[in-house]
């Protein structure tokens, strides 16, 4: 779980050295939608964002071996392209391998949630 918070605090602080270390370099993410990218797509798009804030609720997370997978609630508030402040309620789960015993981020999958749910 705290993998997933410094994830998200290194994306709201573009920064770009974090991911680069919690991403695995054959990491895939689903976004909302269908699209998938690959590690490069996920770091561009993420360096490019404008999050304001993300919180972290609902967390389930499993451990077997040298694989974790992560299920949570990310409530995350950005700027939209018009520069208004928008809030959206994603679900996502991530898929953890460890490695040269350092947990490494191989896959996402987000979704998005209606608010309340």
């Amino acid at each position: 779980m705290a993998l997933n918070r410094e994830w998200g605090e290194a994306e709201i602080r573009h920064d770009e050295a974090a991911l680069q270390r919690i991403l695995d370099d054959r990491f895939v993410c689903t976004w909302p939608g269908g699209k998938t990218v690959d590690k490069a797509g996920f770091m561009a798009a993420v360096l490019q964002g404008s999050f304001i804030s993300q919180t972290l609720s609902d967390e389930i997370t499993l451990i077997h071996g040298d694989t974790a997978v992560s299920v949570a609630t990310d409530t995350v508030t950005g700027f939209a392209d018009n520069g208004a402040e928008e809030t959206h309620v994603l679900r996502f789960t991530a898929t953890y391998i460890k490695r040269a015993g350092q947990w490494r981020a191989i896959a996402e999958h987000i979704s998005g949630l209606a608010t309340g749910t």
